[in-house]
Parts: structure tokens; C-alpha cells; sequence
């Protein structure tokens, strides 16, 4: 069985000396973009991750700017706001930004700049799916351009998440 924690994966095939991976090499492969995706690990063999685990955390840190660009900022807002008409992309915000959005629509502010820069390719390039709602997803981002992904990416990562609402 495997089982993935915040601070350990365990290596159930006893390849690791320890049976497990370190807490510093899971917490750092989340931070170089093996975490992004819940489902991703569960196609992977368990024998694999704390490989997987031992590679990511042994990327370069990934650059991230302290100073956002303004105007890098306010064009992905034009963009989430009323869309770009002339080239047929939609306003995020008519679906990932209303109160009342269906929940399987998920809330972009405050996600990290690089997971939203992600995803945002992989669905221009019709390389990620995961619900029945995709084909919206691939069609809203087949005309971005990679400054709009970028200007997106700022624009919601800058963003304070929302406070957890109670349900009723």
C-alpha cells in the first residue's frame, strides 16, 4: 500500500535504506512541481516515487520574481475580466470567479503563478483533462499566446485566497 504524506512517501519495495523518502526531499519535490497534481501519483508504480521524489527535489529552485510587473499584472486582469474578443478567449472570471460558479470550477486567486502558467499550456496543447468540463477549458485557452498565459499567471497569483467559506 502506498501512502503519501505532507512530509513522507513510503517506498514499499525497501529500496530506500530507510523505507521511506526524507521530509526534505518530499517537501522540496512539491515545491519544484511534482505536488501539482493529486492524481498524477496514483498512475505512478510506488516503487517510482521516492525516485521521483529524490530527482524533483534536486532541481534548481525555480526563479521566482519579487518585484511583479504591473503591467504584466494588469493585462492578465483585462484578460480575466472581459477576455480578449478578437481572438475568442473568454473572461475566466465568468466562470472561475463568480460566487455562485459550480464547484468543480476551481478558484484561481492566490494559486501559485507557475501551477496556473502550467495548466494553462497543457490545456492550450489539449494535454489536460481530468473532468467532463475540459473540452471548456481547451477552448478557452487554444488562442492564448504565451504572454497571455504569463500576464493570467501574474495576475492570480498575486491574488490573496479567498477565506474558506462554512458550508450550510
Amino acid at each position: 500500500m502506498l501512502l503519501v504524506s505532507s512530509t513522507t512517501i513510503s517506498d514499499p519495495s525497501g529500496d530506500s535504506p530507510s523505507g521511506k523518502c526524507t521530509a526534505r526531499e518530499t517537501k522540496l519535490a512539491g515545491w519544484r512541481g511534482f505536488h501539482q497534481s493529486p492524481f498524477a501519483a496514483t498512475a505512478v508504480d510506488p516503487a517510482l516515487l521516492c525516485d521521483l521524489a529524490r530527482h524533483f527535489s534536486a532541481l534548481p529552485a525555480p526563479v521566482v520574481s519579487t518585484q511583479p510587473d504591473p503591467a504584466l499584472i494588469a493585462r492578465g486582469e483585462e484578460i480575466a475580466r472581459r477576455g480578449n474578443p478578437e481572438r475568442d478567449v473568454p473572461a475566466c472570471l465568468g466562470c472561475h470567479g463568480r460566487p455562485d460558479r459550480n464547484p468543480i470550477f476551481p478558484q484561481l486567486s492566490g494559486l501559485p503563478a507557475q501551477y496556473i502558467a502550467t495548466r494553462l499550456a497543457l490545456f492550450r496543447a489539449q494535454r489536460r483533462g481530468g473532468t467532463r468540463f475540459a473540452h471548456l477549458m481547451h477552448n478557452a485557452a487554444k488562442n492564448l499566446s504565451d504572454k497571455d498565459i504569463a500576464a493570467l499567471a501574474s495576475y492570480f497569483g498575486q491574488i490573496p485566497r479567498p477565506a474558506a467559506t462554512a458550508m450550510p
